[in-house]
């Protein structure tokens, strides 16, 4: 691969006068930029970003840390993202923290090391063992980011989110409005915003509407354990005569339950009713076509990635924290 210094030598010039002609700066005649940006396109020449970097030039690349590339929500957000970065001029290098607050600091570590613009994550579930201020490296560096679709209290930072405690109230609604009484809340084992705020509109809108709400009426499963899930779901089904419709805390977990229910002599929705969340693009194709919450991932990507972006424009202007609202029931045949 050739560099600034090899092409300088060809040339007899300066690295700083290639570096010129490079970036459409003046300080050479109009012959000798043509000769050398001819030479460096012929070539295959490739900018060293990272080297830009350590000279404080903007590297126009944006850091994105997410859980689990593979779970269908933030495959959508990614595709948000990408296109607000791709018309400011931006790119990207994704992570995975796959829910370890180790391997998230680890891939912080690494952007920062990059010295990559700004930092768009979705924070990693809270863990018992992780220390009390997860984020002070970019705290310290003044590292631009954004929080989304989570949040973590105790940070001076840009914050999106779904307004989850309204998302979860509109199910409830809707299976309330579909003539169920009697609900259950099947929600995650990680300890996150999204499930704490899911489960304190679950429990309004069924205190509001004079149902029966109880520690039974939540349940936290771990469907990525199949056989500890399926265990959860047959401890559950025991006592189906106490409910007729669960609220499922996001659509991977309904597709689970569903299969789990019908493996185990159950009709959806015959026998139970479920609704999920998220509206992935899966719904449609799930082995009955889930009824849900519409929850836009590709404008949350789409937004945040504008948010942080304006952020590096402007580090001076106050933090902001968006709330956007679920918009509606997508009706299937789950319930």
């Amino acid at each position: 691969m050739i560099t600034i210094k090899s092409i300088a030598n060809t040339f007899g010039v300066s690295t700083a006068t290639v570096s010129k002609a490079l970036n459409g700066l003046t300080g050479m005649s109009d012959e000798l930029r043509e000769r050398i940006l001819q030479y460096a396109k012929e070539n295959n020449y490739v900018p060293n970003m990272y080297g830009r970097g350590l000279k404080g030039v903007s590297l126009r690349v944006i850091g994105v840390i997410i859980p689990d590339n593979a779970n269908p929500t933030y495959s959508v957000m990614l595709k948000g993202i990408e296109a607000r970065a791709e018309q400011a001029g931006f790119n990207i290098i994704l992570c995975n923290s796959d829910e370890d607050w180790k391997k998230e600091q680890s891939k912080i570590n690494v952007l920062v090391e990059k010295k990559v613009d700004g930092i768009l994550l979705v924070p990693a579930a809270v863990a018992e063992d992780e220390p009390p201020k997860r984020y002070s490296m970019l705290d310290a560096v003044k590292m631009p980011f954004v929080m989304s679709i989570r949040k973590l209290e105790g940070y001076y930072c840009d914050v999106l989110t779904s307004d989850n405690r309204y998302g979860a109230s509109i199910a409830v609604n809707y299976l309330i409005g579909k003539g169920h009484r009697k609900i259950v809340h099947v929600t995650s084992t990680l300890n996150t915003s999204t499930v704490t705020q899911r489960i304190i509109g679950f429990k309004e809108k069924m205190q509001v509407a004079k149902l029966p709400v109880d520690c039974d009426s939540i349940i936290h499963l771990n469907y990525l354990n199949k056989d500890s899930f399926t265990s959860g779901v047959a401890e559950l089904v025991k006592r189906k005569d106490k409910f007729t419709a669960i609220f499922a805390f996001n659509d991977m977990l309904a597709f689970h339950l569903i299969k789990t229910l019908s493996a185990l002599g159950l009709q959806v929705p015959k026998d139970i009713a479920v609704i999920g969340y998220d509206d992935n693009d899966f719904a449609d194709f799930c082995l009955v076509p889930l009824t849900t919450v519409s929850h836009d991932s590709f404008y949350l990507g789409y937004l945040g990635a504008d948010i942080l972006i304006e952020r590096i424009k402007d580090k001076s202007k106050l933090y902001s924290e968006k709330l956007i609202r679920p918009s509606r029931i997508i009706e299937r045949m789950s319930v």
